[in-house]
């Protein structure tokens, strides 16, 4: 069972992150921290 769908080196999401510039730490850090936001 494949618990982390997307998120292998060569998957999308990553590579469409670093294509940004950012770092896939950097790039969670602030998807969290937006979603605590928005509920506020």
């Amino acid at each position: 069972i494949n618990t982390t769908p997307g998120q292998s080196a060569n998957s999308l999401i990553p590579q469409q992150v670093r294509a940004a510039g950012l770092d896939l730490s950097e790039f969670y850090g602030k998807l969290i921290e937006e979603s605590f936001f928005e509920r506020k």
